[in-house]
């Protein structure tokens, strides 16, 4: 299954959709990234693309984005942490320098 997940490009997929306004939808966006992590095949390109998914939308969206991903960061690798937080301060418009 995890297999055909990463094959048919399924992230990219369900995160382009209309319906990431909508808490249950993205109830089961988790499921799926979950088992990825299970897995052990969640890539940082994967988080590129549910960050990217949130990118200049409604704020329903960007919040339920938000919320999904502070809920998996728990469980993130190292290396999906500091992507995670590469993204943020980009989207804050400062420097890494200027953050520390």
């Amino acid at each position: 299954l995890v297999d055909w997940i990463l094959s048919q490009d399924i992230l990219k997929i369900v995160f382009s959709r209309d319906t990431l306004d909508k808490t249950q939808y993205i109830d089961k966006l988790e499921d799926i990234i979950k088992f990825l992590m299970k897995c052990n095949r969640l890539t940082v390109e994967h988080l590129a693309i549910i960050w990217d998914s949130q990118k200049d939308k409604f704020e329903v969206i960007v919040k339920n984005i938000h919320d999904l991903l502070a809920k998996l960061a728990w469980q993130f690798e190292g290396e999906h942490l500091d992507h995670l937080f590469a993204c943020f301060k980009q989207s804050w418009g400062g420097t890494n320098k200027e953050m520390m």
